[in-house]
């Protein structure tokens, strides 16, 4: 159940509803993804597979007191499905992002956002549109942002 104060802009609604120990293991699981990706430009199967259906089943079942909420995580996720079918990002990047989104709405929408920035910055810094980056990496750099600032602000982490 949700167990913010406010539904409309509490913190803790766009966190999860996650213990801290799984929080703190999904950063764990981020922070390896992450480091794969950048020195391999591959990420494990094993890892993502199970982060993938994580996500999604945390989206289905999370209770939200706001049901366009739900909607909204569940669009960008089916956005960002599409979006790695079709190719238009990596397999493990939009396991990822998809992951993400549904265990952590904040970060997943952060990781999308940081890594769409730094897509651009790398179009424009080598002038190749198809030009690939870890994006994994990033994702895990603006996770463990999103994090760090949900302790610093003494939101909802540990309740």
């Amino acid at each position: 159940m949700y167990s913010g104060i406010n539904p409309h802009g509490s913190i803790s609604m766009w966190l999860g509803e996650l213990d801290p120990f799984t929080r703190v293991l999904v950063l764990v699981l981020m922070l390896v993804m992450g480091i794969q990706d950048l020195r391999t430009r591959r990420v494990s199967n094993w890892i993502t597979i199970p982060f993938f259906f994580a996500g999604l089943t945390a989206n289905t079942l999370r209770v939200y007191d706001d049901v366009w909420l739900f909607q909204f995580i569940l669009f960008c996720q089916a956005i960002v499905f599409f979006a790695g079918y079709y190719g238009w990002m990596g397999g493990a990047d939009m396991k990822v992002f998809v992951g993400l989104l549904g265990l952590f709405p904040l970060a997943g929408m952060t990781a999308l956002s940081v890594s769409g920035v730094w897509g651009m910055v790398v179009w424009i810094w080598t002038g190749r549109r198809n030009a690939t980056f870890p994006a994994v990496t990033v994702s895990a750099f603006a996770t463990g942002l999103i994090l760090i600032t949900a302790i610093t602000m003494k939101s909802s982490f540990f309740t």
